[in-house]
């Protein structure tokens, strides 16, 4: 029984690492075609992966153990994630052109898509919450871990990512 588990743990080490990092580089290149500033794609990686690391922080303290299921976690994550972080960019790179300071800026991007952005990771956590309720023990704790982990990567968008834009939020963001 050792040796198997000790199998498990290697696998599952290579299975939440190389396909997490695989993916994070899938989504740089495909943003750095879709947007021209290196900063911006920077400050949405940055805050995905802080969310990520808030998750499993959450993880530790509440299920405190990694499951072969939920060791997929972090892969889908940055492909769920990161969306909030491009509506963000996105709609504070267009008041920036428009010629409104950081701040005003901010305030604008959350007043268009500040209630689209919380819908939708809302939205998403609870359709991942409602595994949790199943009787099946791995899918009750992927449910739970994705489902913390949309709205871990959303409070990062909400509070890390505004602040790097706006201490760095020059016109060329």
């Amino acid at each position: 029984d050792v040796p198997m588990q000790a199998d498990e743990q290697q696998a599952m080490g290579f299975d939440m690492l190389v396909p997490a990092l695989v993916a994070l580089f899938v989504i740089l290149l495909l943003l750095l075609f879709s947007f021209n500033q290196i900063r911006s794609i920077a400050f949405i990686l940055i805050t995905l992966l802080f969310g990520i690391v808030f998750n499993y922080g959450l993880l530790g303290v509440t299920i405190r153990e990694i499951t072969m299921l939920t060791s997929i976690m972090s892969v889908l994550l940055i492909g769920l994630g990161v969306d909030y972080g491009i509506q963000v960019v996105t709609n504070f790179t267009t008041f920036r052109n428009d010629g409104l300071s950081p701040a005003d800026a901010l305030r604008n991007t959350y007043g268009k898509a500040g209630m689209g952005i919380v819908l939708a990771a809302v939205t998403t956590a609870v359709a991942f919450f409602v595994l949790a309720g199943t009787g099946s023990k791995a899918f009750g704790q992927f449910g739970f871990v994705m489902g913390t982990g949309i709205l871990m990567c959303l409070l990062a968008m909400i509070f890390i990512l505004p602040s790097l834009l706006y201490w760095f939020g020059k016109k060329d963001v």
